[in-house]
Parts: C-alpha cells; sequence; structure tokens
C-alpha cells in the first residue's frame, strides 16, 4: 500500500510525533539521546501512546565512531517505536 505526502490519510492511521530534548556526543564518546515519541489518531488531540525514552551508545571520540553510535540510537529508537506499535 502506498501514500503519498498531498493525500489524505487513511482512516485509522496513526501520526508518529517524535520530540528530541537532547541527542549528541560528550567528550568521553558515549552517544545520547533524550527525548520522547507519541502516536496520535488521525484528527484526534490526545496521544494514545506517549513514551520517554533515554538511550545510550558508547564510541570512541573519532568522527566515523560518533556517526555509527548516532546511527545504532536511531535504530534502537525505530526498534523500540515499532514493537510498541504492534501492541
Amino acid at each position: 500500500m502506498s501514500f503519498f505526502p498531498n493525500e489524505p490519510a487513511p482512516p485509522g492511521s496513526l501520526k508518529l510525533v517524535v520530540d528530541i530534548l537532547a541527542f549528541g556526543g560528550d567528550p568521553s564518546g558515549q552517544v545520547k539521546f533524550d527525548g520522547s515519541w507519541s502516536l496520535v489518531p488521525q484528527g484526534a488531540d490526545r496521544a494514545v501512546a506517549d513514551h520517554h525514552v533515554q538511550l545510550t551508545a558508547n564510541a570512541a571520540s573519532d568522527e566515523a565512531s560518533q556517526v555509527s553510535a548516532r546511527s545504532k540510537v536511531l535504530r534502537m529508537l525505530a526498534d523500540q517505536i515499532a514493537v510498541a506499535a504492534k501492541g
């Protein structure tokens, strides 16, 4: 099934909202994500699911390791959302 940006959402659709409070690396190389995500039914004002998330991944201080760790954290976030959304 395909959906296009300018088309109305199908009935029963949920909107995913991700709020990022902090996302970055520190001098020790650790990458941290602090934020939340919510699922909001189409046309509703309240979320049916709302989750605060704090994730970390270790990396060396070089740029390539930092990018890899950030990708890992985003995959962890996506996995959490996918598991909860199936629930």
